[in-house]
């Protein structure tokens, strides 16, 4: 969920069906992809299944989408039917949140096109500095190999927003079991994993590839891993437990949970610990893994919580410290948060 200062734990659902593959593997190593073959302006790329550390490829596929960056997120480009919507790639929250016909302070660009519905329910959510009204709608998603492979679709559209910062989401938190979500809609990404078999993993390449992959990916030899936490079934983050790493890490005792979220501009620390963070040198959770605070310490802010809305010992890392790698893998299979230069 984007935000600067603050975090809202309202959490959106949408409902994916499967993303239809092709009925033959492409095995090239570079593969090109028409217009009718593009999914979030990605294409499927067949892969060697081989093993990413001591973990086998379940299929070898992988859907491979362009990242762009645009000052303080990345996005996606999500074609819905004949339109194509950008989306921040958020790993804080699980829904697919999108620009409605005729939307009151919705982001200028392409838009769903389906109209206020007056004889449905709508809804009032809340995530980052957004407040928006929305209705769930069906739609189709151009899947692999054109209109007929489509795929049906539930969207949460937003009809009215207000808010400092205001986007379409595309959500890809996880929720343990992919157990539905407020709104009673599995997360996007479980959707996707379970409807095509992938692996269960999100890579952000965030050097000169700039690319979304979900499914397999190798990742460097260099790369530095962290235990990922068993997830939550309510809150679509990926974590990391203070205790479950090493030696290496200095953070302070009081920091208990760690939340990674490329959707949130700043680095958040929970109030009693901010100064404490902000004091070091250099912020380290492993060897490999570190912030030199002289450059990195602008964007640590105070995270003010609301009562029973995080563990009292939360620092959330947001974009804006991440994006300093080329690779960041959230692999729920392996249950490993890896960075690689």
């Amino acid at each position: 969920m984007q935000t600067s200062t603050k975090i809202a734990v309202a959490i959106v659902s949408v409902l994916v069906a499967g993303v239809l593959v092709l009925a033959a593997l492409l095995i090239a190593s570079k593969v090109k992809c028409g217009d009718a073959s593009k999914l979030f302006s990605g294409c499927l790329a067949a892969v060697d299944s081989g093993k990413t550390g001591s973990y086998a490829s379940q299929t070898g596929v992988r859907y491979s989408f362009p990242l762009s960056w645009s000052g303080d997120a990345y996005f996606v480009d999500l074609r819905l039917g004949a339109n194509t919507l950008r989306c921040i790639a958020d790993t804080g929250s699980d829904a697919l949140v999108v620009s409605g016909r005729g939307c009151q302070g919705c982001p200028r660009g392409a838009t769903f096109s389906a109209k206020q519905d007056a004889s449905k329910p709508s809804t009032t959510i809340e995530y980052g500095s957004q407040t928006a009204v929305t209705q769930q709608h069906n739609a189709r998603i151009q899947g692999i190999g054109g209109a007929s492979s489509a795929i049906k679709v539930v969207v949460d559209v937003m009809y009215k927003v207000s808010g400092s910062s205001v986007s379409n989401v595309c959500g890809l938190g996880r929720l343990a079991g992919g157990k539905p979500g407020a709104q009673g809609a599995p997360p996007l990404l479980h959707q996707l994993v379970a409807g095509e078999n992938l692996d269960d993993c999100v890579t952000f390449g965030l050097g000169n590839t700039n690319e979304l992959v979900l499914g397999q990916f190798t990742l460097p030899s260099n790369a530095v891993s962290l235990p990922l936490s068993a997830a939550s079934a309510t809150m679509p983050w990926f974590t990391v437990a203070r205790s479950a790493l090493g030696s290496a890490c200095n953070l302070p005792a009081s920091i208990e949970t760690l939340i990674f979220d490329t959707g949130t501009t700043e680095t958040l620390v929970v109030s009693s610990s901010a100064a404490a963070v902000k004091a070091l040198n250099q912020v380290t959770l492993a060897p490999g893994v570190s912030w030199p605070m002289a450059q990195y310490g602008k964007y640590v802010q105070p995270l003010q919580l609301a009562p029973g809305s995080l563990p009292a010992g939360t620092m959330l890392i947001g974009i804006n410290w991440l994006r300093q790698f080329g690779v960041v893998q959230f692999n729920s299979d392996t249950s490993k948060l890896s960075f690689a230069q």
